[in-house]
């Protein structure tokens, strides 16, 4: 009787669990959604600040830089005037002189000579030419100084506005309680606004901005419950909608536990006995030429009744489960079968296969390649594996090592569907990456979507810099090509030129695109003059 009971019991338990889940899930995704909103908020006001400060800086360095160019490096009436139209035609610049050695006012336009005033610190030769300095003034304000190096260990200087920081900080729920702070490098404060409210406890936000140009960072903090304060009316709402769903699902999970008699995975686990997992090729084009270098291999499931499952469909159970390592064995062995006399034919073809991150947990990969294509008809050379990101990397030193000895072997490492998965673009960074494949998901707006066509342009760049290459996929329209050549890549896959095919369609186009290269003659078999005669 408990035997019987025991799958209820678990079901019963399964869906209680999936019955409080909405609620979790629903209170986290808000408080997710809280955090990531302040936190965008806190990094857009802060690079605003960043931006403004470069701003500024860079009109004064360039406004000290005319002077110095047209001599009006003194206090003399002619530099004085200098420095006035210089003040006068700025907006950021409060006013214009020059310091002694000491970083004492010598003469300040069109303030006027300010005795004993210290604006920069004592000169030294080894510092840089472009000093930046911080002075109060009689408001309590601070402002920045800008100093210009010369020779003598005078100085140019432009003194800047207090006002020049002054920025839209962001919506009002944030701009009531957050508190900026930019320094310089040497952490004086150039400018504080708010008050920093940490001594009362709580979560904070905290955002921090540097320079790339100048030695000026920002950081900007705020109470978490300033960004949660716009989300609390959802929360409510969300909360009864998430209990009521709960509700819906623990009815409905016990019904499914009481009618489930099987497992779907049975029949998923006797199409792996059976073999019916089998590869399709698709043919990546150069674009340039309209010559074929290779194909793809993506895996379809030849069922017995005749239809043909897509990946879609069993995928991500064969990666769940791991079921995926004897689907991808099966798979190469039937590609170096199909393709093998076609490929020995023709070296400059090239067959790529897609691994998961499971391939990259232990040395399998590696033993399974060379037992299946070791001294088989197709190369080392010819094979290129594509590291998909439907799943993360769980041991990213492993999965470079395991990578390292498929390079020693001569194999070829491509990532798929750049910039959508679970890496961004530090793959390309850490796993050696030789090729870099473009998803269909930019090619779709690349004629309609600057940024799009913005993001496919990086892309290429950085695959130029990085000495790899690029291969689009999901190309449907001779439009996109174009677009494509003009960008820079030169491979393409997709729809336009044709869909996963299976083995015999693929080597008779490939036959017809891409003849066996002409064997020349050897020294024996060339025909001597005069031998045949002389015989």
């Amino acid at each position: 009787m408990l035997a019987r009971s025991l799958p209820f019991l678990r079901a019963f338990l399964t869906a209680l669990l999936l019955a409080i889940g909405p609620f979790l899930l629903a209170r986290f995704i808000l408080q997710s959604h809280a955090e990531r909103r302040g936190m965008e908020e806190l990094h857009g006001a802060a690079l605003r600040y960043v931006h403004r400060a470069d701003r500024v800086i860079s009109e004064a360095t360039q406004a000290l830089h005319l002077l110095h160019d047209r001599k009006q490096t003194d206090c003399s009436p002619q530099s004085r005037e200098g420095f006035i139209e210089v003040a006068r035609g700025s907006g950021f610049i409060d006013s214009v002189g020059m310091v002694d050695e000491k970083g004492l006012a010598m003469c300040l336009e069109p303030k006027g000579r300010l005795a004993a005033a210290t604006l920069l610190p004592p000169y030294r030769k080894s510092a840089s030419s472009i000093a930046m300095g911080i002075v109060g003034d009689a408001k309590g304000e601070n402002a920045a100084v800008i100093g210009w190096a010369l020779k003598d260990g005078r100085r140019l200087v432009a003194r800047l506005a207090p006002q020049v920081l002054d920025i839209d900080p962001g919506p009002e729920n944030l701009r009531d309680h957050m508190h900026a702070v930019v320094r310089l490098k040497d952490g004086t404060i150039w400018l504080e606004e708010g008050k920093s409210l940490r001594d009362e406890g709580g979560d904070w936000l905290e955002a921090t901005r540097t320079s790339r140009h100048f030695p000026v960072s920002v950081s900007l903090s705020a109470p978490w419950s300033a960004a949660w304060e716009p989300i609390q009316p959802l929360n409510v709402l969300v909360t009864a909608c998430s209990i009521a769903f709960g509700l819906i699902i623990m009815i409905v999970s016990l019904r499914m536990a009481m009618v489930a008699s099987r497992n779907d995975s049975s029949e998923f686990l006797e199409a792996i006995v059976k073999q019916e997992f089998v590869p399709y090729y698709q043919p990546v084009v150069d674009i340039e030429t309209g010559h074929l270098r290779g194909c793809e291999v993506l895996a379809r499931w030849a069922k017995p009744d005749g239809t043909i499952g897509y990946p879609g469909s069993f995928m991500p159970f064969a990666e769940t489960s791991g079921h995926i390592i004897e689907i991808t064995r099966q798979l190469m062995r039937k590609t170096r079968d199909e393709l093998g006399p076609l490929y020995e034919s023709r070296p400059e073809l090239k067959v790529s296969i897609n691994l998961s991150a499971i391939h990259f947990k232990d040395r399998r990969t590696i033993e399974d390649i060379e037992e299946i294509f070791g001294d088989g008809p197709i190369s080392y050379r010819q094979l290129v594996f594509e590291v998909t990101e439907r799943q993360p990397l769980a041991d990213m030193d492993k999965a470079r090592k395991i990578i390292a000895e498929m390079h020693a072997l001569g194999l070829r490492i491509a990532l798929d569907d750049v910039g959508t998965g679970h890496s961004g673009l530090a793959y390309l960074q850490m796993l050696g990456v030789d090729i870099v494949k473009i998803d269909k998901m930019f090619i779709d707006t690349l004629l309609t979507d600057e940024n799009a066509d913005a993001i496919v342009d990086k892309l290429v760049q950085l695959a130029a810099n990085l000495h790899m290459g690029i291969i689009a996929e999901g190309v449907e329209h001779a439009e996109q090509v174009d677009r494509l050549r003009e960008l820079g890549v030169t491979a393409a896959q997709g729809f336009l030129f044709a869909p996963a095919l299976p083995g015999k369609v693929y080597i008779d186009l490939a036959k017809a695109m891409a003849p066996p290269p002409k064997r020349l003659a050897s020294d024996d078999e060339a025909e001597v003059p005069g031998l045949e005669a002389s015989a």
